[in-house]
Formats: C-alpha cells, structure tokens, sequence
C-alpha cells in the first residue's frame, strides 16, 4: 500500500511519465485533445500501475491474517470495515450538500481513493481500544 502511494505521488501528482511505460493499450472509452472508443491508444500506464498497486496492497492487508490470529482480531477487521463504510457515507453525503458541478467528480474519485488509508486508521484505532481495554482488565484481576 505504502508502494502505491509513493508511486501515485510519483505518478500522478507530480505527472512524471517515463517513456519505459509508453505502451498501445486497448480503451473502450478516452477523451484527451480528441474522443476516441473502442480502439487502441498510446497511453502512459504510470498511473494505472500505482493505482492498482494500492488497491492490490489494500486487499492484501484486508484479507491477509497473521500466524496466530484470534477471532477478536478477525471481528476488529469487520468492525473497522464497517465503520469506514459508514464514516465516509456520512461523510460524502454532508459534503455532497455543499458542493456542485465537476467537482463532485473529484469527490467520489478522493472518496473511493481514502477508502483504504481510513480502513486502516480506523482498524488500528479499535485494535489500540482493545488493546487498552484488555490492559484494564488485566489489572484489575
């Protein structure tokens, strides 16, 4: 995840595009200074790569289960999937309010994009809970 994030950096916010990754790739739909469908197009796959490097990083953390994973670790993986489902929901559907035109675009593209970083910073949170709240227990026993 920690790759893909770099190389969108790279690749995307700084529009660094080396020749080595110029390739003719087929498109059903691409509009630059023309509209073209269905054809083949010279297109730099910079983008694409860190993009699919994220999201295949965010599966791999999403699914992936250590050596001596309990089931409250499993539920704290459900339950932060579920929270980040509805924060950013909620989220979306306060801002969307607020704002009109191509920029709701850009919403759903940064929404879908954070998706997996606020995956992970909610799991963490409720493993720290859990963690703390086992640490009570513990004491007071």
């Amino acid at each position: 995840m920690l790759f893909g994030l770099f190389a969108t950096y790279y690749f995307v916010y700084l529009s660094i595009k080396p020749d080595w990754l110029q390739f003719n790739v087929f498109t059903v739909y691409s509009q630059y200074l023309e509209t073209t469908t269905f054809s083949f197009i010279n297109n730099n796959q910079g983008d694409e790569m860190a993009i699919s490097i994220y999201l295949v990083g965010f599966l791999v953390f999403l699914f992936s289960s250590g050596k001596n994973q309990s089931e409250t670790y499993t539920l704290l993986k459900v339950k932060a999937l579920v929270n980040t489902v509805i924060v950013l929901i909620s989220l979306f559907t306060v801002i969307y309010f607020f704002i009109h035109g191509m920029v709701v675009l850009y919403l759903v593209v940064l929404f879908a994009y954070s998706f997996p970083l606020v995956y992970v910073l909610i799991f963490y949170l409720l493993r720290m809970v859990k963690f703390y709240s086992l640490q009570k227990e513990r004491k007071k026993d």
